[in-house]
Parts: C-alpha cells; sequence; structure tokens
C-alpha cells in the first residue's frame, strides 16, 4: 500500500505543454473560492459557498479532506493561472490499485478549451505509469459536455445506474431539453421521486484493454 501511495505521490508535479498537475495545498481552497461561477444548466457544480466560509473553517474543509487516505487531491495549474482545474481521486483500493471514482472540475472561465481532456490524460498516464491498475468515475448521462471529455481522454462505459434527485422536477426537466440537454430519456419518476440516471466510465492501461 505505502509504496504504491508513495509512486504517486513521489511522482508530482507532472507537466505538458502549459499544464502542470501537482498535490493541492491549503492555499487552494482560497482560490477555489474565488472561482467565477457556473452558468445554466451547470450551477450544481458551484463551489461558491467556500466564499462565505471563513479562514477556520477552510482550515478544516482542506484539513478532513486531506486527512481522507483513500483519496488524493491535485490542482491543475497553466502556466497563465493557478487552480484551474480540480481533480480528486475517491475510494482508492491500494491492495488492488483501482481508484473507485472520480471527480473533476475546470474553472468555468476555462471550459471548452480542451484543458479538462488534457489534464485527464496526463493523470492517466501518470496514475498507471506509477501502478494503478484502473480509474473509474461516475457522470450524469445528459452531460454530453463531460462524455465527450471523458471518451477523448480513454475512458469508456461500463455500466450505469439511477441515483434519487430530490431538486428536479417536471419543470426543471422542460428547461433542460429547451437548452439542448438531453434529460427525458435520462430521467424518471420512481414512486413519486425523481432519479437521473449515471454512466460508470473507466480508464485502464492500455496493454490491458481488450480489442
Amino acid at each position: 500500500m505505502a509504496t504504491l501511495k508513495h509512486r504517486l505521490i513521489s511522482s508530482l508535479a507532472i507537466r505538458r505543454g502549459p499544464l502542470i498537475i501537482r498535490l493541492w495545498e491549503r492555499m487552494d481552497v482560497d482560490h477555489l473560492a474565488d472561482w467565477p461561477r457556473y452558468e445554466f444548466p451547470y450551477e450544481p457544480f458551484n463551489l461558491c459557498i467556500l466564499g462565505e466560509n471563513s479562514q477556520r473553517e477552510r482550515d478544516e474543509y482542506f484539513r478532513k479532506r486531506n486527512s481522507d487516505k483513500s483519496r488524493i487531491y491535485l490542482a491543475v495549474d497553466h502556466l497563465d493561472c493557478l487552480v484551474i482545474g480540480l481533480l480528486i481521486l475517491v475510494d482508492i483500493d491500494w491492495s488492488s490499485g483501482t481508484v473507485g471514482n472520480m471527480g473533476i472540475r475546470i474553472r468555468s472561465d476555462w471550459c471548452n478549451r480542451g484543458i479538462g481532456t488534457s489534464a485527464l490524460l496526463m493523470l492517466c498516464d501518470w496514475a498507471f505509469g506509477s501502478g494503478l491498475k484502473r480509474v473509474r468515475l461516475d457522470v450524469a448521462a445528459p452531460n454530453q459536455r463531460a462524455i465527450r471529455c471523458y471518451e477523448k481522454a480513454g475512458f469508456r462505459v461500463v455500466g450505469e445506474f439511477w441515483r434519487d434527485d430530490l431538486s428536479l422536477s417536471q419543470s426543471d426537466i422542460g428547461k433542460l431539453e429547451s437548452a439542448s440537454v438531453p434529460i427525458k430519456s435520462h430521467s424518471r419518476f420512481n414512486k413519486g421521486v425523481p432519479q437521473l440516471r449515471f454512466f460508470w466510465m473507466e480508464a485502464v492501461p492500455k496493454d490491458s484493454r481488450k480489442g
């Protein structure tokens, strides 16, 4: 366990072109708090609540997440701007070398520039080169922008599941459809509870892929 984790951490930071991926630091929480807001329909990704927190609360936010031994938080820097992205490896099983889930956020004013795909390609090369065997993530099925990004980085859909979404209403579904977000075929009401379809996607080292 310690050997794999040590290889991962000790091989940071990594750089490709103008992008740098490194282990996050306490100051990065302050940068995240200053991120501009995401617009409709991506408001759920906003981290603006951090902007309302005191320095002590941000200290605790960092400490709590940094003490989770099954996670690794990574900041993505650009030569022109610090912390344009955040990558979170979640539910790491050190014995099998697998990442059970992953979170990714790209600062709203840096979206649609290929940053997400480039960062994920860098992350997979780093992860698999250090000994990890699989990286998995979940994504809302209507989020076609994210799915295309993940596919370009080598992730493939391997399963699906439904997640309760109490904030989802019929009017929300109509608004999203009118904004060209294909949500109707990926939403349902199960005994009156709104649910949204999610896909499991995963990437593995190239030499272990079948076909």
